[in-house]
Parts: structure tokens; sequence; C-alpha cells
């Protein structure tokens, strides 16, 4: 993935412990985002398109009615639909979204997600209260969790070389 080849071109691989370590010693629930767009999985595809078009991170996440995480809907999800009017009164977001995307539980450290996001190749990946009820509490970036990963390395070098932080 993008964000294991830019640590590698640093000279950092994350199958040695030390950088392992380090993004076990954090968690999901510390950096994942809570700004998701839920949508019903009745809603329809005008709908759906108005939303995705106002969604900076490009997902939608489609609710059933239990309240738990039933899919994912990107622009390319909608494939034809997304831009072919003629299917917007047979179509809904239940139809095209995609079923069983890739998820972790809240309670997940930031090596299980990285890991998650290069075998699904995913941007970002929702986060669920737990596997079972799978209500949906946020979403986590491929971007956050370099960016939590590059802190606790720089946190790790000064506190090497005896630096004290300030806080």
């Amino acid at each position: 993935s993008f964000f294991t080849q830019q640590l590698k071109r640093r000279g950092i691989s994350l199958d040695s412990g030390r950088e392992t370590g380090l993004l076990r010693s954090r968690r999901v629930d510390e950096i994942m985002r809570d700004d998701y767009d839920g949508v019903p999985e009745d809603m329809s595809l005008p709908q759906l398109r108005a939303r995705l078009q106002k969604v900076s991170y490009g997902e939608l996440f489609m609710i059933n009615a239990d309240g738990a995480l039933s899919g994912t809907i990107t622009l390319a999800d909608l494939s034809e639909a997304a831009f072919e009017t003629s299917y917007d009164a047979h179509l809904k977001a239940v139809d095209v979204a995609r079923a069983n995307p890739p998820v972790l539980p809240i309670s997940a450290n930031l090596e299980e997600a990285r890991r998650l996001l290069d075998d699904a190749q995913e941007n970002q990946i929702a986060v669920v209260e737990d596997m079972e009820s799978m209500t949906l509490v946020g979403f986590l970036r491929e971007r956050d969790v370099m960016a939590a990963y590059n802190q606790a390395m720089e946190a790790a070098r000064a506190e090497e070389r005896g630096e004290v932080s300030s806080g």
C-alpha cells in the first residue's frame, strides 16, 4: 500500500519489532473519525449522488434498520447508475452498496488497522463497536494511521535522546 511504500522509502520496515510495537501500543479509537455520513438502506439514487458529492472522504456508510453497518457506497460502487438517471426509480442504496465491507472493531490496535488497510487495499475503513452488533462508530483513514505512527516514532526518538516533552 501507499502507507508501507512510504515507510520503506524512509528505511522503515513494519516487519521489525519496534515499529510493530509502536502501532500495537495505540488503539483505533484514539485516531478514528466520527464524522461519518450514514445513510439508510432505502435512500434513493438521487439522494445518494447528492450526499456523495458532499462528503470529503468519498464514501457513505449504509446503516440498516437496527443501526448496524450493512455496506458502503462510493461513486465507483454506483457504476453506471452514478450518471445514468434512468435507474433512479428502480434502485436504492441497498441495491448499489458494497455489502460486507472490511471493518475494524473499536478495540483494534493500529497494527491490526494497518494490516487490514493493506490487505483490503482501502484508504479508509469503517470502525464498529464490535463485530457482533456491527454498530458503526466511525472510520479510520490510512493517512491518520500513518500520522499516528510518525508521531509515535518521533516520541520514541525524543525519548531515546533524553528529551522531555513539554506537552
